[in-house]
């Protein structure tokens, strides 16, 4: 069948049947609705409106001149908002694992500066030590990032003689 815009959702709403006395005003929800007008109350049949009624968590509480006659069944609450508080879920910090993180969820942007540990970083195979010497001078590759990616000495070869004072000779 064809539809303009989405095809049509449907859903079982969660329905609470009570009974009233004359007397109780409080009637406590199987779930917690995200507010009041999340729900249709209806009374011996009747829609109240949503003036007639106070919502706390999961206690209806009808106002005075508002409290629903003896009735077997007579009062039903049709819960009609599908984001009700009990489907609502809040993470609690540090429990989200690496396996529940999309490819390319975390960003620059979200890590906070200098918190990435060396092993984390790409190792470009440069080796732990000192480079340069008496006779060796170092030569550093460094990469557009700021990472050295190839280190390695490279002998000088300058023979004494050759050396008068501040110029080279010979």
């Amino acid at each position: 069948m064809a539809y303009l815009g989405n095809e049509p959702r449907t859903a079982n709403f969660i329905v609470d049947n009570f009974n009233g006395d004359g007397s109780e005003d409080d009637f406590t929800l199987s779930v917690a609705p995200a507010s009041k007008t999340s729900l249709l109350v209806f009374v011996g049949g009747a829609r109240q409106n949503v003036a007639a009624y106070t919502l706390n968590g999961t206690t209806l509480t009808f106002n005075a001149g508002f409290i629903p006659a003896t009735g077997t069944k007579n009062i039903e609450v049709v819960h009609i908002a599908q984001g009700s508080l009990s489907s609502l879920v809040t993470v609690s910090d540090g429990s989200i694992t690496t396996s529940k993180l999309a490819t390319g969820a975390v960003t620059d942007e979200k890590i906070t500066a200098n918190t990435v540990s060396r092993n984390k970083i790409a190792n470009t195979g440069v080796v732990a030590k000192t480079y340069g010497s008496a006779s060796k001078i170092p030569a550093i590759t460094v990469d557009a990032s700021g990472q050295i990616t190839l280190a390695s000495n490279v002998t000088v070869d300058i023979p004494e003689a050759g050396i008068n004072g501040l110029f080279f000779t010979g």
